[in-house]
């Protein structure tokens, strides 16, 4: 039998978790959308009640930027989240700053000590998340869907689905997207408008563009990373 787990955590931890064989791959969103719909989560989760329009862009600049988030925020928020591990990273505004490196990197599972020192050496964080991204058989982008699936059939031999669904996806179910219960798509007003709207509050806006690019400029790096090894790896 087999099955398939999914999880924010660290390779190395999947034998405590109970797998003992598993070939781990990991998808990486581009890092700006991801924050901004992180953000639009919470709204929608009810664990921003003292966000309103008219604040939310200030809000989105103190967590996204390292400078402007509090020491107290950090912690203080993180008791409502239905996965508290989310915050071992980093804390709270963790979440929204170079969440996907801390999470390759193993931060969320080092000692309080090692963390703070690993948050403080931002060198030896991109190469702890680089190296763990590196050693994955597969690695695929959020924004590239078809191709990182595509990616993953090749890797699991799953040579019938290759040749089925790569070669052209008019003719593969499995390659049309879904939305998912936790999507924007079931977050707006209007389902038929663009799922991805929302984004302009965040990436239209010059300030809390530059905030975002400061707080996860790691990430952007190891997204740039993950487009290599794509192209990479991906069946000619």
């Amino acid at each position: 039998t087999c099955g398939v787990l999914s999880a924010e955590t660290y390779v190395s931890v999947l034998p405590f978790l109970g797998v003992t064989r598993a070939r781990a791959f990991t998808f990486l969103r581009d890092p700006l959308h991801r924050v901004a719909s992180q953000f639009e989560h919470h709204l929608a989760s009810g664990r921003l009640p003292d966000v309103t329009p008219a604040t939310k862009k200030t809000h989105v600049l103190r967590v996204a930027s390292q400078a402007l988030c509090p020491r107290l925020e950090r912690d203080a928020r993180c008791r409502f989240l239905r996965h508290l591990a989310k915050c071992l990273g980093g804390g709270w505004c963790g979440i929204f700053q170079n969440h996907m490196t801390h999470v390759l990197a193993g931060a969320h599972h080092l000692s309080d000590d090692a963390r703070g020192a690993a948050r403080r050496s931002s060198t030896n964080l991109r190469c702890a998340a680089r190296n763990a991204l590196e050693a994955l058989p597969a690695v695929g982008l959020t924004e590239r869907l078809d191709d990182s699936l595509c990616l993953v059939f090749k890797t699991l031999k799953m040579d019938r689905v290759v040749r089925d669904c790569c070669a052209s996806s008019a003719r593969c179910p499995m390659l049309r997207t879904r939305a998912t219960r936790h999507s924007a798509a079931d977050r707006t007003a209007n389902k038929a408008a663009n799922a991805s709207a929302y984004l302009a509050d965040y990436i239209d806006d010059d300030v809390v563009l530059d905030a975002l690019y400061e707080g996860n400029a790691l990430d952007c790096d190891l997204y740039d990373a993950a487009a290599d090894l794509l192209a990479a790896r991906l069946p000619a």
